[in-house]
């Protein structure tokens, strides 16, 4: 994982993880048609899916405000999420100690 952001949404995760999830199966489907690159992204417009770059991403992975949880990030490089793991580029865990503080 090497991008990490903090933003307020009115969506909880579960809601986020659905709408990332449908605008790459449109791309996905998309690519699949043999439509260009372009195309399939310019689709992800058409259905009104606000995460347009969507591409770029093929997971999300929820980081909880919590001091231990960062500490524990931050010794491990590792975050689980679905029963995957994913491994955190360290330069990633400082912006975590900031927001935290």
């Amino acid at each position: 994982m090497s991008f990490l952001f903090k933003a307020k949404t009115r969506f909880n995760f579960s809601e986020l993880e659905r709408i990332h999830r449908e605008a790459f199966d449109v791309y996905q489907l998309e690519l699949k048609s043999e439509d260009s690159e372009r195309d399939a992204r310019m689709a992800i417009s058409a259905k009104n899916l606000p995460n347009i770059d969507v591409w770029e991403h093929q997971s999300l992975v929820p980081i909880p405000n919590d001091t231990s949880f960062i500490e524990e990030l931050s010794e491990s490089g590792l975050i689980v999420h679905s029963g995957l793991k994913y491994e955190v580029i360290p330069y990633s865990v400082l912006p975590l100690k900031y927001f935290r503080e």
